[in-house]
């Protein structure tokens, strides 16, 4: 079965990201080295998609974006960015294979009141 489109308004600003890692391994343990890969990719990803970064939590098998896209390609960014990620890791980590489990999951955000209530939910992650 073919993936569905994923097409975003042109005028929705915030989008909240979720990735996870393969059968729920806790790959993205937070050691420095990890720490290292994580904030230098997702610098790229930002300055070279133009997209803006609001929030992030990447705990030891997930990750939480809450990103803004005005005017910006949101699945560009994240295939650079978990593309990155996976290979840095893998190579880290003396593995191969498929580092995330199956495709991002993005979350529009229509409101001001919603973005305020995800940020507050992914500030919250590493207290769960």
């Amino acid at each position: 079965m073919a993936r569905r489109l994923r097409h975003l308004h042109p005028d929705l600003r915030f989008v909240h990201v979720t990735f996870k890692c393969v059968d729920d391994a806790f790959l993205l343990f937070p050691d420095p080295r990890t720490v290292v890969v994580l904030a230098s990719v997702l610098a790229e990803a930002l300055e070279r998609y133009g997209v803006t970064l609001h929030a992030v939590c990447v705990v030891s098998n997930h990750g939480h974006l809450l990103l803004g896209i005005e005017g910006a390609r949101l699945d560009l960014f994240m295939q650079f960015f978990l593309s990155q990620v996976a290979r840095q890791m893998n190579e880290q980590l003396g593995r191969t294979g498929a580092f995330f489990k199956a495709r991002y999951r993005h979350e529009p955000i229509l409101s001001d009141d919603a973005f305020f209530a995800k940020l507050q939910y992914v500030h919250a992650q590493p207290v769960r």
